[in-house]
C-alpha cells in the first residue's frame, strides 16, 4: 500500500511535528471540491491478502536489509528512504508476529480460501491499545465504512473532534487518495 498523503499542509519545528495549517496538501484539492468518498480510518495494523495469501505492512527503514519476500509497494520516500511494502504471512502456524493476523482472519472469514481480496485494517485487543473497543481480532475492509463529513477544514476539526474514529480517508477517482487524523488538529481519541 502507497504512501497517503495528509489533506492539509503539516507544520514542523526543529523536525517535531506540530499539526496541519488549513493550507491544502497540493494534488488534495479534489476533497475540499466535493470529489469522492470519505471513510472511516480505523486504529489497526494494515495488511492485504491477495491470491489467497495475507501479507502484512512492513516499512523498511532505509539504514537496514530489505527482508527475503518483501514486495515493494512504492518508491522509497524521499525524505527518510524508507520503503513502504508488504511481507507474507506464514499461515500454516502461528510464530509470534502471525498469530493475530491469523486470529483476525479466523474471526472474520473461516479462513484464507473465504477471504475477499483487499486491503484490511486488523484491530482488536493487543493492537494499537485497542481504541475500536472490540472483543476479539478482525479485519475491516479499507474504505467501506463511509461517512458525510463537511468538506472545509473546520467541518473536517469538527467531524473528528464530536466523532470516536482515528481519522478519515478519502478515496477519489483515478485511486486517489489522502487522510486526515484526529491528531493533525491535536485532538485526543477518547
Amino acid at each position: 500500500m502507497k504512501k497517503i498523503p495528509t489533506l492539509f499542509l503539516k507544520h514542523f519545528e526543529n523536525n517535531r511535528y506540530l499539526g496541519v495549517s488549513d493550507k491544502v496538501n497540493p494534488g488534495c484539492e479534489w476533497v475540499l471540491n466535493n470529489e469522492g468518498i470519505a471513510t472511516i480510518k480505523y486504529d489497526g495494523l494494515c495488511c492485504l491478502i491477495k491470491a489467497n495469501k495475507m501479507y502484512r505492512r512492513y516499512i523498511c527503514k532505509s539504514h537496514r536489509d530489505v527482508p527475503q519476500g518483501f514486495i515493494a509497494s512504492d518508491k522509497a520516500d524521499s525524505f527518510t528512504g524508507d520503503l513502504s511494502g508488504w511481507l507474507e504471512l506464514d499461515l500454516s502456524h502461528k510464530d509470534g508476529v502471525s498469530d493475530l493476523y491469523i486470529e483476525g482472519l479466523v474471526n472474520t472469514f473461516g479462513d484464507i480460501a473465504n477471504a475477499e481480496e483487499g486491503t484490511y485494517e486488523l484491530c482488536g485487543p493487543k493492537i494499537n491499545g485497542n481504541h475500536e473497543k472490540l472483543k476479539y481480532p478482525v479485519l475491516i475492509k479499507h474504505g467501506d465504512d463511509k461517512i458525510i463529513v463537511k468538506r472545509t477544514f473546520a467541518g473536517i476539526r469538527e467531524y473528528l473532534q464530536n466523532n470516536d474514529v482515528e481519522g478519515i480517508v478519502f478515496y477519489g477517482d483515478d485511486n486517489k487518495m489522502c487522510k486526515i487524523k484526529k491528531r493533525d488538529f491535536g485532538i485526543r481519541r477518547y
